[in-house]
């Protein structure tokens, strides 16, 4: 069989069914889906944490991570992955003290 005009969405999508539609997560497509490649069970909402999750521990803009989740405001973002950019906040703090240590060959100016 053909697709053709049969295909139903032009979207890149992860998930579709056979003729291009979106799968209705609600239905048990997703766990047969994880018990079939023998992938551990999480919920399908689990994927769009784990999505904003990797973007934001790579350094991705929070504006396009908004725009990706689809909320209207930073506030939204901040208060579920809020704990993220903590973790991230730390890092850079390590990698900057790591930067001004004179034992990696950074001198510190000497103080007046």
């Amino acid at each position: 069989m053909q697709l053709g005009d049969k295909w139903k969405i032009t979207q890149d999508l992860l998930f579709f069914r056979a003729d291009g539609m979106l799968p209705l997560p609600t239905t048990t497509w997703f766990p047969r889906f994880l018990k079939r490649h023998n992938l551990p069970h999480i919920r399908f909402h689990d994927l769009r944490h784990t999505s904003a999750t990797l973007l934001l521990m790579s350094n991705q803009s929070m504006k396009v991570v908004i725009s990706r989740l689809g909320h209207s405001t930073i506030g939204t973002t901040l208060d579920v992955y809020g704990h993220v950019l903590k973790n991230a906040d730390q890092e850079a703090a390590d990698v900057l003290a790591g930067m001004l240590d004179s034992k990696n060959g950074i001198q510190q100016s000497p103080s007046r």
